[in-house]
């Protein structure tokens, strides 16, 4: 089997880095020249990683094949291109429905998916519409695939990947607060880390995973937690973060493929999570 991927940005390389690691002897991967640096760092990395001359190669060679490029591209990208009929495409593109896919590569099977960067470890969830077994058993590989109902189900889970970098820039506050309060940097940003990893481990192994009855159970009656929920309760913070993904919702819904293209279709910033 040949796994196309027709932009090779940040999404797609952590993509090709977690499937590499789960590689049956008889898969390749095919890359696209967009995105030509990423590209040949992956092909010098993984002997199973080639570059296609063209995007056109890649469909032709490759099925599945992932779209990584970013919504102000998109229709250019995949106008002139020809599928075969039943052929797996994978639109990985923000702001972009899946009809908009769909009538540019009528003879493809489309699929919509929004996996997150945490596939190179093998532990992204990944939302996707419409359910198809074959898309589905790929992402189970990279961590779990998580099929939706409908594309506004998928848009509202689109929307919480927004909150990547804001939940970043809260621990990177807390580090802050530790250092500032005296604690040495390297044990502040360990502690960070270390102590939200084990609480979310904690939860997912909770037999409910009911996230309401853990916090209620860890802020002890006159403790520092409850005293914590008041306090951000009364700032405002509940009510913020739902305002913030109303408005990443609307732009979902409301956006077409003239945005600017989105992270998926950007270099890394800096490693990739291996």
């Amino acid at each position: 089997m040949q796994i196309g991927f027709i932009g090779v940005g940040r999404i797609a390389s952590a993509l090709v880095e977690g499937l590499a690691t789960t590689q049956p002897a008889d898969e390749q991967v095919l890359l696209s020249p967009r995105g030509r640096e990423q590209a040949a760092r992956l092909a010098q990395r993984y002997t199973h990683v080639q570059i296609a001359p063209s995007n056109q190669a890649v469909v032709d060679a490759a099925d599945p094949v992932f779209l990584c490029v970013g919504p102000a591209v998109a229709v250019d990208v995949l106008r002139p291109l020809r599928w075969r009929p039943g052929q797996l495409l994978i639109s990985l593109v923000a702001l972009t429905p899946l009809a908009a896919v769909q009538r540019l590569a009528p003879e493809a099977t489309v699929v919509r998916a929004v996996p997150l960067p945490t596939a190179s470890r093998r532990q992204s969830p990944t939302a996707l519409f419409p359910p198809e077994p074959r898309a589905e058993a790929l992402f189970d590989r990279l961590g779990a695939a998580l099929p939706v109902d409908d594309e506004r189900a998928l848009h509202v889970v689109w929307a919480t990947t927004g909150l990547i970098a804001p939940t970043f820039m809260l621990l990177d506050e807390v580090r802050r607060w530790l250092e500032r309060e005296g604690v040495a940097a390297e044990t502040a940003q360990r502690f960070t880390l270390l102590q939200f990893h084990s609480l979310l481990e904690w939860a997912l192994a909770s037999p409910t995973l009911d996230l309401e009855a853990l916090a209620r159970e860890a802020a002890t009656p006159g403790g520092l937690n409850e005293q914590a929920l008041r306090l951000l309760r009364q700032a405002g913070v509940s009510e913020a973060l739902r305002q913030t993904l109303d408005a990443l919702l609307a732009r979902l819904e409301v956006a077409g493929p003239t945005e600017r293209p989105g992270w998926e279709d950007q270099p890394p910033a800096g490693p990739l999570l291996t």
